[in-house]
């Protein structure tokens, strides 16, 4: 005689998600978190250094291969298509 197996139990219920809580108050002006992160973004474009910094890779980048640089193009193009499709 065989034994009986007992009834599987329900799985168990998923833990309750955590609510997560993004700071409005930048520099102490009320600003959206977007707003926020795109005006650090904005300042760190418009810093001096990294500026220099992306011209000096603008031209080494010109003194690739031609191949190379079209690689780079359509990977960018493809990149920014895809971006705005979904």
């Amino acid at each position: 005689m065989r034994a009986s197996r007992p009834a599987p139990s329900a799985p168990p219920s998923p833990a309750p998600r955590a609510q997560v809580s993004l700071p409005t108050q930048y520099n102490g002006k009320n600003q959206s978190p977007v707003g926020a992160l795109s005006g650090t973004l904005a300042r760190l474009q418009a810093n001096r250094p990294l500026r220099e910094l992306r011209e000096i890779a603008k031209g080494v980048t010109k003194q690739l291969p031609d191949a190379i640089q079209a690689r780079a193009r359509r990977r960018r193009t493809r990149t920014a298509c895809l971006g705005r499709v979904g």
